[in-house]
């Protein structure tokens, strides 16, 4: 078991250093600073611009966010924290709404959403509904860009979720 030496180093930290039984052993660091576990998953900040690893994930990651105009996102597939948010992670966000409108589709469940950080926020949001207004009262796949900023929110868009 690792002893926890608190005295100050020549590292000038205020951070513990972990002290091995074996001199050759390297110091061993925690996470990085804005690391966080997901479903057992530690996820890192994409600070590191000289790691390969990272470099690929973060290509092939806005590769994706591309190619679903912002929607959809592999997300187990990456290991760092990019600059958009999966809702799923349940970031410190209001979540109030409103309905002043009428509105013809009618939320049946919530499927995913992601959010980006520009003036404001920007959610793309991806959910199953209902057209109220339709005899057809199956469900179908949607998919909305809602844009906040201060307390105004603005729905950009609204549509099917397009075929792959």
């Amino acid at each position: 078991m690792a002893d926890v030496d608190n005295s100050i180093d020549s590292r000038d930290s205020n951070e513990p250093k972990i002290e091995t039984d074996s001199e050759d052993e390297a110091e061993i660091d925690g996470p990085p600073r804005g690391s966080f576990l997901y479903k057992g998953k530690l996820l890192r900040p994409a600070l590191s611009y000289d790691d390969l690893e990272c470099d690929k994930q973060r290509d092939l990651f806005y590769k994706q966010l591309a190619d679903s105009e912002g929607f959809d996102v592999e997300w187990d597939r990456f290991d760092y924290v990019f600059n958009v948010v999966n809702f799923d992670w349940k970031p410190c966000i209001d979540d109030n709404r409103s309905n002043e409108e009428d509105t013809r589709l009618e939320s049946v469940k919530y499927v995913s959403a992601n959010i980006v950080s520009v003036k404001g926020l920007l959610y793309f949001i991806t959910f199953w509904a209902t057209d109220v207004l339709s005899s057809d009262l199956k469900p179908k796949l949607y998919q909305a860009k809602v844009s906040r900023y201060c307390q105004e929110m603005t729905v950009l868009m609204v549509r099917l979720k397009p075929t792959q």
